[in-house]
């Protein structure tokens, strides 16, 4: 019976020890609210998610969560402790072992270890692009193996960052293409293609990620705008709005389209 208690014993004190490890890994996230972000590493079986701060004096923080127990391990906060900050987007890069988390308040981006958490990098100020443009409010952070870069959209740019230098190697201004300052966001990649979404211009945006160019900005009104001023081949949906780019009035969908 004693050697019954002792087991008895030595696992409330395990539970114990475990309940006070996972209290200590969670206690940054006091006052903070998750932001619905997150990204998966198949390679560790790990999860990443975001977290912002509901006051301007605190950081928002990124945990890793074991994906079999759903327990925390560990936690950091962004960089800027003493102000607010938030994050709105994640990506894991499961060749080079890292986690790029978008500081979008600060249009910064940090680079952490997966194993470690330690932070690697972060973008001194806002994105800077290697034409001299900046990444207003970086929203979205996508991770593309095959070319070996990481692409950041924002507000009317696509900042392109290589995956081991972490240099930007260009920032793709979008403007020109959809004719309008997009917010840019739903990026995915195939075939060596960026595609992309242009919220204010409703526009499916195409880059190639050899070459870093527009190769076509489809819009909803049926025209595609062409960064060489052509006509496109690519079929768009047509629901009867009038090109913005040539004028005109809208055409009412109550009444129907010509």
């Amino acid at each position: 019976q004693q050697p019954a208690q002792q087991q008895q014993q030595q696992g409330q004190a395990g539970n114990q020890q475990q309940g006070q490890g996972q209290a200590e890994q969670s206690k940054d996230l006091a006052g903070q609210y998750q932001s619905s972000q997150s990204a998966y590493s198949a390679k560790n079986n790990k999860a990443w998610k975001t977290y912002s701060s509901y006051d301007s004096y605190r950081a928002g923080c990124v945990t890793r969560v074991n994906a079999d127990t759903q327990q925390v391990e560990a936690t950091v906060q962004l960089p800027g402790a003493t102000q607010g900050s938030s994050s709105y987007s994640i990506a894991i890069d499961d060749v080079n072992g890292t986690v790029w988390v978008v500081n979008t308040e600060k249009s910064t981006v940090t680079v952490y270890d997966q194993n470690t958490m330690k932070e690697l990098w972060t973008s001194n100020g806002a994105v800077q692009g290697a034409q001299g443009q900046s990444s207003f409010q970086a929203r979205e952070i996508k991770i593309d193996q095959d070319s070996g870069k990481a692409y950041i959209s924002s507000y009317g740019y696509v900042t392109v960052i290589d995956l081991q230098t972490r240099a930007v190697v260009k920032t793709i201004d979008l403007k020109t293409s959809t004719g309008q300052f997009d917010i840019v966001g739903n990026m995915s990649f195939s075939g060596g293609k960026l595609f992309a979404y242009g919220q204010n211009s409703g526009a499916l945006i195409i880059v190639n990620t050899v070459t870093l160019q527009v190769e076509s900005a489809s819009q909803s009104s049926g025209a595609s705008q062409q960064p060489n001023g052509g006509a496109s081949s690519t079929p768009t949906v047509n629901n009867n709005q009038a090109d913005p780019n040539k004028g005109g009035n809208q055409a009412d969908p109550n009444k129907g389209g010509n």
